[in-house]
């Protein structure tokens, strides 16, 4: 369906997470939660299936879920404070996650789209390595050929000006 196309964020996107972040209580979000909820996430869920019929060109099998549940590609705005030292109620931020494979999405290789009132960034790759996934990454990169290719790859990515980032090893993984 052509209307349910994306056709970009509304005018007052970058607005409502700057207002967000200044004042992040319950408050505020109640008085202005009606934009998010018929404004911006009907974008985020257009973004989500757009971009995730693209991505499957270059990654097949990419998984990108519109629902609002927390369990599908849109990030809840609600913090989960219980264990976190950032106690402020939302996440003023947008997050967006296409991913590959089964279990835990975070746990998953794939592509983030991360909007705040100030920027936006974009990151691909893995979040997080479970126990099992940097044991079987490690195994794989014993044999040289593969450890020399992945050398490769970070080198041209570098030189394209981009940054590989996240927790840095000290000794080869």
């Amino acid at each position: 369906n052509m209307a349910d196309r994306f056709k970009g964020f509304p005018l007052g996107t970058r607005d409502f997470y700057k207002g967000l972040k200044k004042h992040n209580n319950r408050e505020w979000f109640k008085k202005h939660k009606p934009f998010y909820k018929d404004e911006i996430l009907p974008a985020a869920q257009a973004l989500v299936r757009d971009l995730g019929l693209r991505l499957d060109d270059i990654a097949p099998g990419i998984i990108a879920d519109p629902r609002l549940n927390g369990s599908g590609s849109i990030f809840r705005i609600y913090r989960d404070v219980r264990f976190s030292k950032d106690k402020s109620p939302y996440k003023p931020f947008l997050g967006i996650l296409w991913w590959q494979g089964s279990g835990k999405k975070i746990a998953n290789s794939g592509f983030y789209f991360h909007l705040e009132h100030n920027r936006l960034s974009l990151y691909t790759g893995l979040n997080l390595f479970t126990r099992e996934a940097l044991h079987t990454y490690r195994e794989y990169l014993q044999k040289e050929k593969h450890s020399d290719a992945l050398a490769a790859v970070l080198k041209k990515v570098k030189k394209k000006g981009y940054d590989i980032g996240g927790e840095q090893y000290k000794r080869f993984p």
